[in-house]
Formats: structure tokens, C-alpha cells, sequence
């Protein structure tokens, strides 16, 4: 089969099954009833089942496409997870990067006038009901920051990887496994818009732009893919990519609670300016740049290897155009 050709039943079957499940769970939102403490719990047992089954969609994907190209599904997942020393230890590292982000969000933040820790204190303080005080928020706050590490090479990784088996496993195998620009866009670009019916249907992210934080997401994504793919090619594994992926999911949405005083999320000058808009894209582009400089020995290095995830793409899609 033709690239063009499992790039489209690629994107046809995860984006297909995140579609079905983000309409049973817009429906389950829809047809709820009035609110109570037992259907609210009802609801977040339901987003947290939505949440691992839609992540698993680009695995189901990736193993159809890897039946119709006649490679081993078995095999093949466990070359793009490939553990190693060095594996283990760029998956240790690479949440890390996510903290480089949120530092330098909070700098451009500062320097752009809209910074306010308060912001989180305030909110913290307001849905407790009271139970807290401001003391003890900024002390959640910090907690919430440490927690994020080892959620992220936890739990959240475990969500992550459905979602890495197909951008940096499957689809950067079709790329021919090249950490370049086209690489990235092209990956970036299908990852950010698989988000889109979640966006427009559940408010994912953008509750109050809804279809137009997809343009913004999609970016974001773009930018997200850059240190992901260099890191999955100098570890030749998945893994780091993955902690990154569960470390954004743990750390990265309190961004919206420093940024724009006045603003309560959700609301549109916070969801198009703040974490998952302008600023986060303009801080994870900094921070994309500092990774690719940081690496790049090493990615020389790999360039020069015989890198033997290549080599058995290229022979797994010599047999599957015969």
C-alpha cells in the first residue's frame, strides 16, 4: 500500500473512534438529569473511562494499519517502546521539560503584565467553600507542581501511550522515522486536529471558543511534537515522548489559573491568550528550541548510526508494497 494510502486509513480509524466515543459521551452529558452528587460522580467515572478509551484510539488505529501492511502488530509496538538504559533514562528526564515550559510561561507572563499567582489562590479558596485559606492554597499549588512528576511517569503515562503507540510510534515510522520539520507538522498537524469533535462537541480545553481553539490546539501540538520526536529518535523509543505527553497532561493546565487576574476560566481572553493559546504556544516554542539545541550531539550521533528502527521500516515497507 501507498504512504498516502496508510496515512488516510490511519487517520480515518482513530479519528472515526474518537468521533464515536466523544458522541456517547455528549450524549451521557445531554441525558444526564439534574444535578446531584451521584450524577456528577457518574460523569467524572465516565470522562475518566472516555478520557483512556479515546487515548487507545490511534493504537487501534496503528494495529489495523499494521495488519493491512502484513507487519506483526506484536513486534512492532514493542520496537517503538524498546526499553534500555537510555530509554528509562531520557523517560525520567523529559517531564522535566514540561517544568522549563511552565517557568518560562510564567516569565512571558510577568513581562507581558498578566502574571497572578493570586489568581490560583483565589479559585483554590472559592471551590472549597471556604475550607482552605490562602496559606494553604499556595501551598496546594506547589504540591499540585511536585505531584505532577510522579503522576506523570505513572498514571498519566499509562493514558499517554495509546496516544504514542500511533503519533510517535506509527506515524513517525511512515515519516520514515525523520526528526525534521516535515515531520513534525505533518504529525503535529493530524494530532492537533484528531483533538477537534472533543473541542467542538465537549468544550475539551476551549469550553467557551470551542471550534475556534482548534486552530490554536492544533499549533500547540505542532510545537508539543518538536522535543517529542527529537527525543524519541536519540532514545529510539517512545517512552520519553510518553512521560513528556502525561507530564503536559498533568502540569500544564495550571497555566490557567496564573494568567489574567480578571479573568475566571472559562473564558475566551484566558483560553485564547493563556496556556493552550499565545502565550503557552510562544513558551513551548522556546522551549522546543532549547531542547533541539541541547540534543543535538546527540541526535548528530544517531544520525551517523545504524539505526536499526530505520532499517527495519524500510525492509517492513519494501515487503508491504510487494
Amino acid at each position: 500500500m501507498s504512504l498516502r494510502s496508510l496515512i488516510s486509513i490511519y487517520i480515518v480509524m482513530s479519528f472515526g473512534l474518537a468521533l464515536i466515543l466523544d458522541l456517547i459521551l455528549y450524549n451521557s452529558l445531554m441525558t444526564g438529569g439534574p444535578y446531584n452528587p451521584q450524577n456528577a460522580l457518574m460523569s467524572s467515572l465516565a470522562a475518566m473511562v472516555w478520557g483512556l478509551l479515546r487515548m487507545y484510539a490511534p493504537t487501534a488505529a496503528t494495529a489495523l494499519c499494521l495488519h493491512l501492511e502484513g507487519r506483526s502488530i506484536r513486534e512492532s509496538i514493542k520496537r517503538y517502546v524498546n526499553f534500555s538504559r537510555r530509554t528509562i533514562k531520557h523517560f525520567l528526564l523529559a517531564p522535566l521539560i514540561v517544568y522549563l515550559a511552565f517557568g518560562i510561561f510564567l516569565l512571558l507572563s510577568a513581562v507581558l503584565g498578566v502574571l497572578s499567582i493570586e489568581k490560583f489562590v483565589r479559585i483554590a479558596v472559592k471551590e472549597s467553600g471556604g475550607l482552605i485559606n490562602e496559606d494553604f492554597a499556595r501551598i496546594l499549588l506547589i504540591a499540585q507542581l511536585i505531584v505532577g512528576y510522579p503522576a506523570a511517569i505513572t498514571i498519566n503515562s499509562i493514558y499517554a501511550l495509546g496516544e504514542e503507540i500511533g503519533w510517535r510510534g506509527y506515524l513517525f515510522d511512515l515519516m520514515g522515522r525523520k526528526d525534521d520539520l516535515r515531520s513534525t507538522v505533518v504529525i503535529g498537524f493530524i494530532w492537533g486536529l484528531w483533538h477537534s469533535t472533543a473541542i467542538v462537541l465537549l468544550g475539551h480545553n476551549y469550553p467557551s471558543i470551542r471550534a475556534a481553539g482548534i486552530p490554536l490546539f492544533t499549533i500547540l501540538c505542532i510545537v508539543f511534537t518538536a522535543p517529542m520526536l527529537r527525543l524519541t529518535a536519540i532514545s529510539s523509543s517512545i517512552l520519553p515522548a510518553v512521560s513528556l505527553h502525561g507530564a503536559i497532561n498533568a502540569i500544564w493546565g495550571i497555566t490557567l489559573f496564573v494568567a489574567f487576574p480578571s479573568e475566571m476560566p472559562p473564558t475566551p481572553l484566558n483560553e485564547i491568550y493563556g496556556g493552550l493559546g499565545l502565550i503557552g504556544i510562544f513558551s513551548w516554542l522556546i522551549t522546543a528550541a532549547i531542547v533541539l539545541l541541547a540534543t543535538k550531539k546527540r541526535w548528530t550521533e544517531n544520525i551517523h548510526q545504524d539505526f536499526y528502527i530505520t532499517s527495519f521500516f524500510k525492509e517492513g515497507w519494501k515487503a508491504s508494497r510487494n
